[in-house]
């Protein structure tokens, strides 16, 4: 029976946590265990007007250990992340990883730039481009941040926790800082244990079809989704 207990007390605890939990998230975290037993947590808001409110206000991180050798803890450990809030970098701290990634110069120039300009195109076309300005930045920020966790570091999206053990496993809870006057309040989890480290799989049955002068190559990404959000294609 206490086995049974402690199920439906973690389970009251998750709901807890995800009470402002909507049909329409403002953002979402994911975590991966490193070989080296480090959590790596990543984070982003889902559209353009929570990213902009986020990047103002920062974000708050938590870490709930609930599971130690197996068993249910009796109390809840808590923990707060990031010294409290968690935002962006300053500008001038960006310049010597701007320097060597260009994924880095495009967070950078979508946080601090005073325009974004993604075109050169002219007349209406330059109006619609400014009037997106704001999906621009979050867009192509938020691709940039995939392609380099070194930015997405910098930018406040992201943070490895070194300070782990292979037996226990965490509830990490991400909130937005944002006063509910200028964003809807929202929450997001993630469940995991250093001990879940799994290597990354490997790209299988790359398919080629050759024609005049050209190869057309094809692979089953869908189970790879969660994993590589996109490819580098080499030839020799």
């Amino acid at each position: 029976m206490s086995y049974y207990k402690s199920i439906i007390t973690t389970l009251l605890l998750l709901t807890t946590l995800c009470t402002y939990a909507k049909k329409e998230p403002q953002i979402r975290i994911i975590a991966k265990a490193d070989s080296t037993g480090k959590i790596h947590l990543r984070w982003a808001a889902t559209n353009a007007i929570a990213w902009k409110r986020c990047n103002q206000y920062g974000f708050k991180l938590e870490r709930y250990t609930l599971i130690r050798d197996k068993k249910m803890l009796s109390q809840v450990e808590r923990q707060v992340l990031g010294n409290g809030v968690i935002k962006a970098k300053p500008l001038n701290d960006w310049k010597e990883v701007a320097e060597k990634n260009n994924y880095a110069v495009i967070i950078a120039q979508a946080l601090y730039g005073k325009s974004f300009e993604v075109s050169h195109s002219q007349g209406a076309n330059q109006i619609i481009a400014q009037s997106q300005e704001l999906a621009q930045r979050f867009a192509f920020s938020l691709q940039a941040a995939d392609m380099s966790f070194e930015a997405a570091l910098l930018a406040g999206w992201g943070l490895v926790d070194p300070d782990t053990k292979r037996n226990e496993k965490y509830l990490y809870r991400l909130i937005t800082a944002a006063p509910a006057s200028a964003l809807k309040p929202d929450t997001t989890s993630v469940f995991i244990s250093p001990g879940d480290y799994e290597p990354l799989p490997i790209v299988k049955d790359v398919a080629a079809q050759f024609g005049n002068r050209t190869a057309m190559l094809s692979w089953d990404c869908a189970p790879l989704a969660k994993d590589y959000p996109d490819y580098f294609v080499e030839n020799s």
